[in-house]
């Protein structure tokens, strides 16, 4: 057996090792890898083989050992003359393909993996029917246990590589190999050669994002949150792993309170290693979205000071210049980052609140009616309003059209209302002659039916309520709105489009959305417009008027080269951001020589009043202010009155003088200093100082040049802003899967896939979904790389 695998089990891997709950190997049992049937295993292969022979004779070992007993036994071989000559049809035809047991089971696991389907699916009938009408040879169906088994077995192998991964951020100067017996291959140290991608050292700087979601099993909602990890390695690489998925901890009420979400993700994060993570971003699905604001600790309210002015846009018009408050800030921020809002929820909040305004959800509630009474109609108006639908569907696309029909059952969702009210405004002129025209159908067929009965009053309003609504003021009301979600969708695209939506865009997205988009104007066109834009900037300023929060997103913003000059800020703001950079590279430079003392940043410009040259300074500089003047004329009578051995610590030499000494070096020893002060090592300080200053001289990017690539080819000439760049870059600035909903998969996607699952499977399928890690291979290579 291979050390190297030591779940790989015997007869060539068709049998490996069962792995207990605590991740160790058990010796003693085996489970087929075709069937994944356990059996006891005590050095004896003759029942494993057997149950190959009986169960899976289409398998290389069942065929060969066939073939083995035929070459033995002549009288069992059939005689070739007897045997009829077989022609192909033609030269193209091949042989199928033999399908493994395994292979099929790894297929069905992975199919659960990728869709997010719970473990029952496959004891269903109809999954059984297509199973063996694709695979007539696949006779020994998985059930839901064995299923469920073989992706616990994959989430504790994923895990245990996980922990490995982050085991190695510490570790990496230790020259002691740990060899995990239960881990794969591929996490295993190396003796030689470069580590692979996943080996490499990575900062001890850890960002956390928390996806808190509402789970619906069988009529029961319960509230989840999924942990989620950000870093950034050596080679500037970023990972985004989810770590676990548990049930949120609520105290007892309806309603939970975002410190019980903080105080749930470090003792979440705790049970990874990671006592304090650089920063948290909480994303919260659903109604309480609105309620997501930034958790103050009692130093970070403390911190603040007074709050900010309503109407600011840069969340600095408080007077930066209170020293009294610089050191609690500075306090704060070393023992971690404040909780940051996810910018999806911060936008949802104010999209919903918006959406309950009272003209807003009448005028909503007048459109949804319409398309009802369009889509839904009654039995008796069908054949006609059929007729009016499809010349609508006609115009609209595809993606226009189910939102459209959707509208008719429910209201739209926060990230779908702008598409839906632009399609409909563009359209605007046929859907107001589809509500003409069925209104004087209608009203025809009240007529007439008013004739028949005798009934008839020409000026009678009484029948009118049920024609549909003309929209003429509700139209201007949705043209104003969309005035309004026209940038926060902008916002959200732009976030959603990126490869890696990350923190260092909100600043300069808040920055044009507060002081450009938002701001009510005199040229506004109606009294709602003003009100929505006040709603929505309030709405906005309550999740990120945190001064500590517009710290992390300055800082971030700084780092990011697309925003190098940060030319979107007042001058005052630019000043503090790079002052606030400045303090967290010299914070983060001093936590990384604590993490690593061995490899601790050595600077050769300036030094520090510490450092071991400076200490030769100060004995010189005593020494020089110890010693008494000298006085040549009286020199010659001391040196006669002096004992021979006695030698002062002042007047000491060097009995054995080098060489290469000139003869006034040899003279004044350590006195003489023939390198000027600035070239010794600096101090941390310094270091900052003259990094920051070419730093800023730099030009930059353009926009959309990838930062971690322009910070790839930079680190060497930035060593301790890199360090800064690979606390800040990793962090995101959404949570979970909410930008990939947005602008792939459709609202709310996600959720609706996650609620197939079981509760008692969440864990292990979001962990092994998020992370890619599917069991035709042991781990990828670079995990949500």
């Amino acid at each position: 057996m291979d050390d190297a695998k030591p779940y790989v089990g015997p007869l060539d891997g068709k049998f490996e090792f069962k792995i207990k709950e605590d991740g160790q190997v058990d010796r003693q049992k085996v489970l087929c890898t075709m069937c994944w049937k356990e059996f006891s295993y005590h050095r004896s292969t003759s029942s494993l083989k057997y149950h190959i022979n009986a169960k899976h004779p289409l398998s290389g070992d069942a065929a060969a050992a066939a073939s083995t007993v035929a070459s033995c036994q002549p009288e069992l071989q059939v005689p070739m003359r007897c045997m009829p000559p077989v022609m192909p049809p033609s030269s193209q035809v091949t042989p199928a393909p033999t399908i493994m047991s395994s292979q099929v089971a790894n297929a069905i696991t992975n199919f659960l993996i990728r869709d997010l389907h719970s473990p029952a699916l496959v004891e269903g009938e109809g999954f059984k029917h297509m199973l063996q009408t694709i695979v007539p040879s696949y006779k020994e169906m998985l059930t839901s246990c064995e299923l469920e088994s073989l992706l616990r077995g994959h989430h504790i192998k994923g895990k245990l590589s996980l922990i490995q991964l982050f085991k190695k951020k510490s570790d990496c100067t230790n020259d002691e190999e740990m060899n995990d017996y239960t881990a794969p291959i591929e996490f295993e140290p190396k003796s030689h050669g470069r580590p692979p991608v996943h080996q490499r050292k990575i900062s001890h700087f850890v960002t956390f994002s928390a996806d808190v979601w509402l789970h619906s099993w069988m009529g029961n909602n319960q509230r989840y949150l999924t942990l989620w990890a950000h870093f950034i390695d050596d080679d500037f690489s970023l990972h985004n792993l989810a770590l676990t998925t548990q049930r949120l901890v609520e105290s007892g009420g309806k309603d939970f309170s975002l410190q019980e979400v903080e105080a749930q993700v470090k003792v979440m994060a705790k049970e990874w290693g990671i006592s304090q993570p650089n920063l948290v971003l909480l994303g919260v699905e659903g109604k309480y979205a609105a309620k997501l604001k930034p958790i103050k600790s009692e130093k970070g309210a403390e911190a603040t000071g007074s709050l900010p002015h309503p109407n600011s846009t840069t969340f600095l018009e408080r007077d930066d210049s209170a020293s009294p408050e610089e050191p609690q800030v500075s306090e704060h921020f070393s023992e971690g980052l404040p909780s940051v809002p996810c910018f999806f929820s911060a936008v949802q909040g104010c999209v919903e609140e918006v959406m309950l305004h009272p003209v807003i959800s009448k005028t909503l509630s007048q459109f949804q009616s319409v398309f009802s009474s369009l889509f839904l109609p009654p039995a008796e108006q069908r054949g006609s309003c059929l007729l009016h639908a499809q010349k609508l569907l006609q115009t609209l696309a595809k993606q226009e059209q189910a939102s459209v029909k959707s509208w008719a059952h429910s209201p739209p969702s926060w990230n779908g209302l702008y598409p839906l009210l632009s399609s409909i405004i563009k359209h605007k002129s046929l859907i107001c002659d589809i509500i003409r025209e069925m209104n004087e159908e209608t009203l025809k067929k009240e007529e007439e039916a008013s004739e028949a009965s005798g009934s008839y009053h020409p000026n009678s309003t009484s029948n009118t309520s049920s024609s549909l609504p003309l929209l003429r003021s509700e139209w201007k009301v949705v043209e104003d709105l969309c005035l309004v979600l026209r940038p926060l969708d902008v916002a959200c695209r732009t976030l959603a489009k990126e490869a890696f939506p990350r923190l260092s865009l909100v600043k300069p997205i808040l920055t044009g959305l507060l002081s450009r988009h938002l701001v009510p104007r005199p040229s506004d066109s109606s009294s709602i417009l003003k009100e929505v834009k006040r709603m929505m900037r309030r709405e906005l300023l309550s999740c990120y008027d945190n001064p500590a929060v517009n710290r992390v997103l300055c800082v971030a913003c700084s780092l990011d080269p697309q925003f190098h000059g940060l030319g979107f800020m007042e001058d005052k703001e630019q000043i503090s951001t790079f002052n606030w950079l400045k303090q967290e590279a010299v914070r983060i430079a001093k936590e990384n020589g604590k993490a690593n003392p061995s490899t601790s940043l050595q600077i050769k410009r300036s030094s520090s009043p510490l450092s071991p040259e400076s200490e030769g300074d100060i004995r010189r500089s005593k020494r020089l202010k110890h010693c008494p003047p000298i006085n040549f004329r009286d020199l010659g009578v001391e040196d006669e009155f002096s004992d021979p051995g006695e030698v002062d610590d002042c007047d000491y030499v060097d009995s054995d003088p080098q060489a290469d000494l000139s003869g006034m070096e040899f003279l004044l020893g350590d006195l003489f200093c023939s390198a000027p002060k600035r070239t010794r090592q600096s101090s941390v300080e310094e270091s900052v100082d003259m990094e920051m200053s070419v730093f800023r001289a730099d030009k930059g990017a353009s926009l959309g040049v990838e930062p971690l690539q322009w910070w790839k080819t930079k680190a060497t000439q930035f060593p301790l802003l890199a360090s800064v760049a690979q606390a800040y870059l990793a962090a995101p600035a959404v949570a979970g899967n909410a930008a990939q909903d947005f602008i792939q998969e459709g609202p709310g996607t996600t959720n609706r896939k996650r609620s197939n699952i079981p509760p008692e499977s969440l864990d292990t399928i979001l962990f092994l979904h998020h992370n890619g890690f599917f069991t035709n291979e042991s781990v990828p290579a670079s995990p949500q790389e």
